[in-house]
């Protein structure tokens, strides 16, 4: 008796070493084996290979095992639940930010406010430039407390930029603090008594009687 030595299937071309021989059955291709599905095409090889009238028994034997194992395995697979992909829902789009609208106003800080020990606030301006939420607050600095300084925050909208910048008084004032605000230019008084407005939008600074 030949003992069967080894099975392979390479392509279409199925091999079986029997003792010393060797016994090949060229594949003909399946219309029915799905395209892309290896075990539907491994399927397809060994049935074709048990076509070949030279196989022996034992070859016979160990290919049609071979085959019932893989048919088995794709039984299960078509078997299993399919995903319907259209029931899928799509990840939620990020909603936008919506920023709650408040009435522009001057606001007292309560306590000095300090930046990195930089600058002192007496009171803030709230309010819009062009819709930019905004922020001004009136002081003077630490280490120079006769210079006033006008700190600036325009924060960004969506993907439009916002601005930090600081105006200072171009002479000794003492610290400032807001008195009066129109749309967006705000007006600020000196500890020595003079006036100053400052266009938040441009950045003007005029002194003002």
């Amino acid at each position: 008796m030949k003992h069967i030595r080894n099975i392979a299937v390479f392509g279409g071309l199925t091999i079986a070493t029997l003792g010393g021989l060797f016994v090949t059955s060229q594949r003909v291709t399946s219309t029915d084996s799905p395209v892309g599905n290896p075990r539907a095409e491994l399927i397809g090889e060994l049935q074709d290979a048990l076509k070949d009238p030279n196989l022996s028994s034992e070859a016979r034997s160990l290919l049609d095992a071979k085959l019932e194992s893989q048919q088995v395995d794709e039984a299960a697979r078509l078997a299993a639940p399919k995903i319907d992909k259209s029931t899928i829902l799509p990840p939620p789009k990020a909603e936008p930010t919506v920023y709650v609208r408040f009435e522009p106003a001057l606001v007292s800080l309560g306590n000095p406010w300090a930046n990195s020990l930089q600058y002192r606030g007496n009171n803030e301006w709230n309010g819009y430039v062009d819709d930019h939420p905004a922020a001004v607050v009136a002081g003077n600095l630490f280490k120079e407390p006769e210079q006033g300084v006008l700190n600036v925050r325009i924060w960004w909208l969506g993907d439009v930029p916002g601005r930090i910048y600081e105006v200072r008084i171009p002479r000794p004032t003492g610290e400032l603090t807001l008195v009066a605000f129109d749309d967006t230019t705000v007006t600020a008084s000196g500890a020595d008594g003079s006036r100053w407005r400052l266009n938040v939008k441009s950045g003007e600074l005029t002194e003002t009687k």
